[in-house]
């Protein structure tokens, strides 16, 4: 039964019923089945409005979500996490309305999510409708396993956001200090097993930060190094992400190879300087490198 003509509405009581504590499961499947965005208009989640821009689309929603509703042993129950394993598996997606809490999940650029993609290696998109103020989260996974917790984790973040972002802020609290060895991390990115260079592979800056910092504060973000030169907009990347940035000519080695001259010297003095301050409260400090001098190290009884 049509409720409202501007974003319509159906009394769906029928099929929720067979859906008892289960109605997240109910409308994702909905969702996914008809192409069109749904959510709960009631408490008792027995009425749904439909948001599409696609006109056919809404019309086949229109048309069969009547006769489910007239007959809903039809709509045949999911059993996502059970699915035969095949050589290249199905992504299964999910969906859920992340309409209360879009404004904290989605702050920062998207911080939370991503910290949230990377937890449980999934692949997270956000969808607002242009005609209803909902905001969705479509999550896609090859492993059902994770798909699973996922859908768990998000159950308990909907159910008391309270704890979720006490957590949250507890993360933010703690403080980082990150330094970087840029050129041995750049070489170490192109190097090859046969020992070659791909010098087509470049690092993806922001995603790295994201790895290193994991939701924490970086108070101070150092990065050295002596290759691309100084005046490279790679290095303007870096100190848009925030770094104090040292770049140093490379000098004649005694094999008639340029070499590095003064990096690791840089950042240990720098590392010195750090862990010889006072600080309240604990800190981190995180050495991003890629070299291998400590093969050159001698043992001694």
């Amino acid at each position: 039964m049509i409720l409202a003509p501007r974003n319509p509405c159906y009394d769906i009581s029928t099929i929720r019923n067979r859906y008892l504590f289960q109605e997240d499961i109910l409308l994702n499947l909905l969702q996914n089945k008809f192409g069109v965005m749904l959510r709960w208009e009631d408490l008792q989640h027995s009425i749904i409005s439909v948001s599409c821009d696609d006109h056919d689309l809404l019309a086949n929603f229109q048309f069969e979500i009547s006769k489910l509703c007239k007959d809903p042993s039809k709509l045949v129950k999911p059993q996502p996490f059970l699915q035969e394993p095949e050589a290249e598996p199905v992504p299964i997606k999910f969906i859920i309305d992340i309409t209360a809490q879009s404004d904290f999940l989605c702050a920062n650029n998207y911080n939370i999510l991503r910290w949230i993609e990377r937890e449980y290696g999934i692949s997270l998109r956000v969808a607002r409708s242009s005609q209803i103020p909902v905001v969705q989260l479509e999550a896609t996974a090859k492993d059902p396993q994770m798909l699973e917790l996922y859908c768990s984790f998000m159950a308990n973040i909907l159910s008391d956001p309270i704890s979720f972002r006490n957590e949250i802020d507890l993360k933010y609290s703690k403080k980082i200090h990150i330094f970087v060895d840029v050129s041995n991390i750049l070489i170490g990115a192109q190097m090859l097993p046969n020992q070659k260079r791909n010098f087509q592979v470049s690092l993806n800056i922001p995603h790295l930060i994201d790895l290193t910092t994991n939701l924490r504060n970086a108070v101070q973000k150092v990065a050295v190094g002596s290759i691309p030169p100084r005046d490279h907009p790679f290095w303007e990347e870096w100190r848009q992400q925030g770094f104090t940035t040292e770049v140093f000519q490379r000098v004649p080695g005694s094999d008639g190879h340029n070499t590095e001259q003064a990096v690791d010297d840089v950042l240990h003095a720098q590392m010195l300087n750090t862990t010889s301050g006072s600080y309240t409260g604990s800190r981190t400090l995180i050495l991003l490198s890629g070299g291998y001098n400590y093969k050159q190290l001698k043992r001694f009884s």
